[in-house]
C-alpha cells in the first residue's frame, strides 16, 4: 500500500484543531516576543501565543513563529510551530517539557517533530521565558533553536 504524504502545514493545522477542546476550560492566555539565539552571527525574531490550562501542573498549548536568518550554509526560511508542554510551577518560576511540530525543516530544525523544554519567571502579568526546540539529534544535523521571549499574560 503506498504511503500517503501529508504536507507539514496540514499536520500543523490538524494539531492546532485538536488543541481547541482543551481551551474550553478556564485558563490563561500569553503573548510574547523576543529573539532566537545567535547562529553564525545572525539572530531571528520570535513571537509566541499560548494558552495555559488551570491545573496544578498546567498544560501549555503554544503556537509560534521563528523568523528567517542567514547562516553560513545559506538562508533559513521562517518557521511556524505548534506544541504542547507540561509545566511545573512555583510562585514566580516555572519549568516544563513537551513536543512540537514545525512547518519547515533546515539544518537548524532538521525534522518535523521537536522536543521542547522551557524555563521562566513571572512577575505579575509579565512573563519571561527561555525555550529550546530540538529533535535531540534523532535526525539530521539539527542545531536546535533557543529563544528568549518577554510577554504579557491575561
Amino acid at each position: 500500500m503506498p504511503k500517503l504524504a501529508v504536507p507539514v502545514r496540514v499536520r500543523l493545522l490538524v494539531a492546532a484543531a485538536l488543541m481547541v477542546p482543551a481551551l474550553a476550560a478556564a485558563g490563561e492566555w500569553q503573548a510574547a516576543g523576543g529573539f532566537a539565539d545567535e547562529i553564525d552571527d545572525d539572530y531571528a525574531p520570535v513571537a509566541t501565543v499560548s494558552y495555559l490550562t488551570e491545573h496544578r501542573f498546567p498544560i501549555e498549548f503554544v503556537g509560534g513563529y521563528i523568523g528567517s536568518r542567514h547562516i553560513d550554509s545559506g538562508r533559513v526560511d521562517p518557521t511556524w510551530f505548534v506544541g504542547a508542554d507540561l509545566r511545573w510551577t512555583g510562585r514566580w518560576w516555572f519549568v516544563g517539557g513537551g513536543a512540537a511540530l514545525v512547518s519547515d525543516t533546515s539544518e537548524i530544525l532538521s525534522s518535523d517533530y521537536q522536543f521542547m523544554t522551557l524555563a521562566g519567571v513571572r512577575f505579575s502579568d509579565v512573563v519571561v521565558t527561555l525555550r529550546h526546540l530540538s529533535n535531540a539529534n534523532t535526525r539530521g544535523r539539527n542545531r536546535g533553536e533557543t529563544f528568549l521571549t518577554v510577554g504579557w499574560a491575561w
